[in-house]
């Protein structure tokens, strides 16, 4: 029982992390737009990128890596209580 709870935990922070590979890579991609933005020197696409930038990041970033944390701390706190027994 307790290792099929161990294989759940597990699967939780895989896809936690997984989640977090595919936020990480359309931060990237507004990043990117935004300093493509401050190059090109248009007030109106650079406003437009950092607010696509700031909404996902606060949308999705930050919950992600919560979630992400805590699926690591799940697993952690399961072992250290597999070991006390």
């Amino acid at each position: 029982m307790k290792h099929s709870k161990l294989k759940k935990l597990l699967l939780d922070r895989k896809k936690a992390s997984t989640n977090m590979k595919q936020i990480n890579s359309v931060c990237s991609y507004y990043s990117d737009a935004l300093e493509q933005a401050i190059k090109s020197g248009c007030q109106y696409n650079i406003d437009h990128a950092r607010d696509r930038y700031t909404k996902y990041f606060e949308a999705y970033f930050l919950k992600a890596s919560n979630a992400q944390r805590k699926a690591s701390l799940n697993v952690i706190r399961h072992i250290d209580n597999m070991l006390k027994v």
